[in-house]
């Protein structure tokens, strides 16, 4: 088995249009990400190879919240889905179980793409990122 292991950004949040936004640099094991390392506003479409432009800044609580939130319901999805399909191999009288599984592995997929969604920047957050990147240069 291969064991993939190292730092990642995770818990994009506060997505100003398609310009920037805040992500925080991980330790992950096998993708999951463990231990929040630092925080950091992005600059889309610099992130390649496990490099971006961007600036570091404070931790961000929101940020690492939405990782862990992330994780659990990718993970969870996961689950309650390979349950679903277990479910519906059986006999009959599981195949109503096997729905309500995979209604809450479908609920867990919105919950995924809808905290994307809910976690754009307002327009104060906006001004700050962006003064917090202009007050260094950067943008």
């Amino acid at each position: 088995m291969i064991i993939v292991w190292g730092e990642r950004l995770y818990g994009k949040v506060n997505q100003v249009d398609n310009q920037i936004h805040v992500a925080t640099r991980f330790f992950h094991i096998q993708f999951i990400p463990l231990i929040p390392l630092q925080s950091f506003i992005v600059i889309n479409g610099t992130e390649s190879d496990g490099q971006f432009q961007g600036l570091a800044i404070a931790m961000s609580l929101k940020s690492v919240l939405a990782a862990y939130l992330r994780t659990l319901l990718v993970i969870g999805c996961i689950v309650f889905i390979f349950r679903a399909f277990m479910m519906f191999s059986g006999e009959s009288p599981t195949t109503i179980l096997g729905m309500l599984n995979l209604m809450v592995g479908g609920f867990l997929v919105l919950s995924f793409w809808g905290s994307y969604q809910l976690m754009k920047a307002d327009e104060q957050e906006a001004k700050k990122l962006f003064q917090e990147l202009r007050s260094v240069g950067i943008y």
